[in-house]
Formats: C-alpha cells, structure tokens, sequence
C-alpha cells in the first residue's frame, strides 16, 4: 500500500544541554516554548562513546515526550520533546546502532532519532494512524500496527512500505518482533473475541497462541482485552494483560499452561510491557489515571511469576504512559 504523501514539519528546532539544570525533567521554560515546534534535549553524559545500559525507555502520548530512566526508576529524564501534538505510541530500540524508533499517531509518520534525543529523522509516512512499533535489528526493518488492524513494516532508513498482515479492523495495539524466535506477536480484539496471534517475519504462517474465539478453537480462554504484550522466547513465555479483567496473565509460547500472575484488579489500563530476561523481571505502564481507583499513572515491576511488585516511577506529570522498552 503507499503511504499518503506528508512531510516533515518545517525544520525549526533548538537544542538544549542540561548540564546547566542538572539531571531530571526538562526545564518548563523549554518546554513551553512556542517558537519551535520540536525540542531536542541532549543529555551531556550521553555525548560519550557507547550504549548506556541499564536503562528504560517510555512513550507519553498525553505529554508528547520520550523518557528514560534507570531500571530502578531513578535519575528519570525527559529524551524527546515534541511539541506538534504527535501523540508518540509504539517505540523500539535498536542497540547495535544506537537508535530509538517511535509512532506517531498523530501525524502518521514513523521516526527514529539517536538515544540522546539528536539527530531526528522520518523513517516513514503510514496510510493509517500507526500504534505498535517493533524493530527487525537482523533484517533491518520497523514494523508497526495501525489503526485499521494492518501490520506494515519499511528498511529502517526508509523506503518501500509492505503490506506483512492485511486489515482486519479489530484492534491491534501492540507488537512484539523477537529475534530470537523470528517471529512477529501481536494482540488482536473486539467486541466479541480476544486473541494473541505469531507470524513469520514476513507475515506468513500465522497462527494464534490464545483465544476466546471458539470459530478457531474449540478450547478458548475467557479474556477480553490483550492489550499490554511481551516475549520471552528464550525463556518459552508469553505474557500480557486484559483491559477489562484489569490482570496480567503469561502462557508457554504454545498457548498451553496459562496462568494469572498479577490477580483480577491488581492493574488499572496497562498497555507498554517488557521482560528483563537478565534479571528476571517483568515491566509495565499502568495508565492509573484513566480507570478504576484512582491510583496516578506508574511504572510497576515484579518478579516473572508475578511476585515482589515494585512501583519505580510515579506522578503527575505522567499524562498517558504506552510503550517502554528495557536496555538491561
């Protein structure tokens, strides 16, 4: 399919060093700014040579901004601010090269810059508002989702956008690429199924691991709304959770020997989540201020099988947490 035609904003940026504020958020100053439409923000220990490791990277959508911080929630700062209302969604790292790509639902368009922030670029323009991003490090692609269902991928320096899994028009918010199995995973539901499906790279052989739909199966699972997705295919485990059951729940990567690992409403609306396979830990955004009890927007952890919960970053400048992604 060929991406509508749509450019880049007019090149109008500054770029901001830190060193003079310290560690932490970006100075309000900045961030207000209304006389350039993106603000770079370039932390000054990351002009060194080489991947910091030991760090998360978020989305959020409501504040337009990429963070980071240790994987223990401390010395949080803002990457990338975008002040064009882009509503950034799904994000991916690739290490080797240093690059973080993102989706922009808001001016359809898949971005890449350096982890510092620097050197933003357009990978490409989308047909339809993207949502899920996932990187190919070996094949050198991006894919992402959309708003229609459709899972596209392009080179990560642009080019070609190719059609891998065709629309559906069911929701698709996620998706994980894992080199390890070559295989892409994604949540998929509607009003009357729930459904967690692999593919090849390439989109064939598709195949789901977990339903509720019981035109493919005759034994189907009662859950809603797999929203929330992350693989461990070293560790033979798929996890994700459930908008309406308000859980997170974790399979073999067959499907079989599903259980409950963080009970029914233990989490709000969770949908980035990410394994730690180094250290044994589980991650996930809880939108908290849009659901049940009240509880403000947060990054929890926990041990793989649920135990140990750890809230790392909380507050209210969270506006909608979505995707992360772990450099452990």
């Amino acid at each position: 399919l060929a991406p509508e035609p749509a450019g880049l904003p007019p090149q109008s940026a500054s770029m901001v060093l830190s060193a003079a504020e310290g560690p932490g958020l970006m100075p309000s100053a900045v961030r207000h700014s209304r006389h350039a439409l993106l603000c770079f923000v370039v932390f000054a220990h990351d002009l060194a040579q080489g991947l910091e490791t030991g760090k998360m990277y978020w989305t959020d959508t409501g504040a337009n901004v990429i963070r980071r911080a240790n994987l223990d929630g401390s010395s949080m700062e803002d990457v990338l601010f975008l002040e064009n209302m882009t509503n950034p969604r799904g994000l991916a790292i690739g290490e080797d090269e240093g690059k973080m790509y993102w989706a922009e639902r808001g001016t359809r368009r898949i971005m890449k810059a350096n982890l510092n922030g620097s050197q933003m670029e357009l990978v490409t323009n989308t047909y339809r508002a993207p949502e899920g991003v996932g990187l190919d490090k070996d094949g050198g692609d991006v894919y992402w989702t959309d708003s229609e269902g459709r899972i596209q991928r392009a080179g990560v320096d642009g080019g070609l956008v190719e059609g891998i899994v065709k629309p559906s028009y069911t929701r698709r918010p996620n998706l994980v690429v894992d080199a390890h199995s070559g295989k892409l995973y994604w949540p998929c539901f509607n009003r009357d199924i729930a459904t967690v499906w692999s593919a090849n790279l390439d989109g064939s052989n598709q195949a789901w691991l977990v339903t509720s739909d019981d035109y493919l199966s005759d034994t189907v699972h009662e859950f809603w709304e797999p929203q929330g997705l992350a693989v461990d295919s070293v560790g033979g485990k798929v996890y994700w959770s459930d908008e309406t059951l308000h859980e997170i729940q974790k399979a073999n990567m067959d499907g079989s020997n599903i259980e409950t690992i963080v009970p029914m409403m233990s989490i709000n609306s969770v949908l980035g989540m990410a394994v730690d396979t180094t250290n044994q830990k589980l991650y996930w955004m809880d939108r908290g201020n849009n659901t049940l009890n009240g509880d403000g927007d947060k990054i929890v952890r926990s041990n793989l099988d649920g135990s140990n919960l750890e809230v790392l970053v909380e507050g209210p400048f969270h506006q909608e947490p979505r995707a992360i992604v772990l450099i452990p």
